[in-house]
């Protein structure tokens, strides 16, 4: 629970906040490794965490709104063709498909 909402129902706040982490922690890592300075590598893994957990939150994020997006497009679709399945307007349709064949 964060700020009273259940995270792991929230899309991409897992995967997001894993890539950062690891991200981070061997950014900072490999940053102490070259060059053993602890305050700068500190700051090199947490600047690192960051960039990564927005930047995947946001990519992520994007993808998921555009396939939602294009879900919905779909299930309207489908939802428009049951409303006029077995109407004179199917037949119609139907007809006008035919003639531009």
């Amino acid at each position: 629970m964060f700020f009273g909402r259940d995270v792991s129902k929230i899309p991409c706040f897992r995967n997001s906040f894993l890539y950062g982490l690891t991200s981070g922690l061997f950014g900072g890592l490999g940053y102490f490794m070259f060059t053993s300075k602890i305050p700068q590598s500190y700051r090199f893994g947490a600047t690192t965490y960051l960039a990564v957990t927005i930047g995947y939150w946001l990519q992520c994020r994007y993808a998921y709104i555009t396939n939602k997006q294009e879900i919905d497009r779909i299930q309207a679709a489908l939802l428009r063709r049951i409303e006029i399945e077995g109407t004179a307007l199917e037949a119609e349709l139907l007809n006008d498909d035919d003639e531009d064949s």
